[in-house]
């Protein structure tokens, strides 16, 4: 122990619980001298406290990532009318429109407003709003948001704020993005 070792090296003697300094709790050995006396009980627990704080530690930092909640799932919109499934496609992640309140003006929820004319037939149910992010394991960038409100796609960002929040960022323009926290339904 090393508790022990370091009163030898310093020509302690211990003993029981006696210490010939009793006003100090927290002895620091290197302040000690042949003559003094310590408990070596306390230094050999003290001594096991501070390596499993630091094994405690060490643990912990090292799982930290791996703890993380998984992203995957399905999530609902702030405006509450939409989820969407999150998953991984290959290395990067996706998300796909599972089901949404369809607006009165277009019953069928079509993507009207689609920038590409050969899409606007197709259904938003099923359509993929998200794409392309990639990093991990609480935040993926380099992706791209679909908007079927407006048509647009944005460049974007995703970030696991905790195991039920995610924060969606989409920008058109460095300067000029708006961000979304979605909750998770399952």
């Amino acid at each position: 122990m090393r508790g022990l070792a370091d009163a030898a090296v310093h020509g302690l003697s211990c003993f029981g619980s006696v210490a010939k300094r009793p006003e100090s709790r927290y002895i620091k050995l290197h302040e000690l001298d042949a003559a003094d006396s310590v408990d070596c009980r306390f230094v050999e627990t003290r001594t096991r406290d501070v390596k499993t704080a630091l094994v405690t530690a060490l643990a912990l930092l090292l799982a930290g990532p791996a703890a993380a909640a998984d992203v995957d799932g399905l999530w609902l919109s702030p405006s509450r009318e939409a989820h969407v499934k999150i998953s991984h496609c290959g290395e990067a992640l996706c998300g796909k429109v599972i089901s949404a309140t369809q607006p009165k003006t277009n019953p069928n929820f079509l993507d009207v407003h689609n920038k590409n004319p050969a899409l606007r037939s197709r259904r938003v149910i099923g359509a993929l709003l998200l794409e392309g992010f990639t990093g991990g394991p609480t935040e993926w960038n380099g992706g791209h948001v679909y908007n079927p409100g407006d048509g647009n796609t944005y460049r974007g960002s995703l970030v696991l704020i905790d195991d039920n929040h995610l924060k969606l960022t989409g920008c058109a323009l460095w300067v000029l993005c708006k961000s979304q926290v979605w909750t998770r339904l399952e």
